[in-house]
């Protein structure tokens, strides 16, 4: 059994309100219970967790774009900041915050883009994405592991970007036309190899696959087709640190 004694001092000499003490009392209480909660669960999982810091080009294209199927893929990258959390000896939780460039090459006559003198113009759509994978992991010391989930993204900014017939970089601000949010599938495959007791190093081939569309509004771009989807494969380097023991 558990007393909680709280001591309250006031140097207001009239008589305190009772409402108010017990707000008071109630917002210290609960206070101290979710801070008692809070540091169980974090010491508890401490010796669970890992921080990973990863990031890699990457291979990417649209899907659905009509003729955007035949024109020359562009390049992608992702880096992140990611936490990994042990369930048991073989399967862990991931999640974490990552910067991904996707997109694909765009033909130039599509749009118009007569004063730009390339064939095809770069199509860059900036995310930040926050993927939840469940992880399962095999082998040691060296460890072989399957990430399988979802991913959630904000659009940061899309651009179309060509070089100008007199100099220069020609750049076209499409951000407000996209929609403002993308989700899909997270799957990879990757090693983890240990460097020290609590650090790895990681390597991994990973596949963001967008599931909404991304197709501009008001026909800007990609006129007649009905959906254009993301596809975004990486090939991941990272270090990871555990946590605790």
């Amino acid at each position: 059994m558990f007393e909680i004694i709280f001591l309250i001092i006031t140097f207001e000499p009239s008589k305190p309100n009772p409402m108010k003490t017990f707000n008071q009392f109630r917002y210290l209480t609960l206070t101290t219970f979710f801070v008692c909660v809070l540091s169980t669960i974090i010491y508890a999982q401490t010796s669970r967790a890992s921080f990973e810091v990863a990031g890699g080009p990457g291979y990417s294209f649209l899907r659905g774009g009509g003729t955007a199927s035949s024109v020359p893929d562009g390049r992608g990258f992702q880096i992140g900041l990611f936490t990994d959390i042990r369930i048991n000896q073989v399967f862990s939780v991931q999640t974490g915050l990552s910067f991904d460039r996707k997109g694909s090459l765009y033909p130039t006559e599509w749009y118009g883009f007569l004063y730009l003198e390339e064939e095809h113009l770069k199509l860059n759509y900036d995310y930040l994405s926050m993927p939840l994978v469940i992880r399962a992991s095999f082998f040691k010391p060296v460890k072989l592991y399957l990430n399988t989930g979802v991913f959630l993204a904000r659009i940061h900014s899309l651009m179309l970007i060509g070089e100008g017939t007199q100099g220069g970089l020609g750049s076209f601000n499409f951000t407000s036309f996209v929609p403002e949010y993308e989700f899909g599938l997270v799957n990879g495959i990757g090693i983890k190899v240990p460097l020290h007791k609590q650090l790895e190093l990681t390597a991994e081939i990973r596949n963001n696959r967008g599931l909404s569309s991304v197709k501009l509004k008001d026909e800007y771009l990609f006129s007649g087709s009905p959906n254009v989807r993301t596809n975004l494969t990486t090939l991941l380097i990272g270090i990871s640190i555990r946590l605790g023991k």
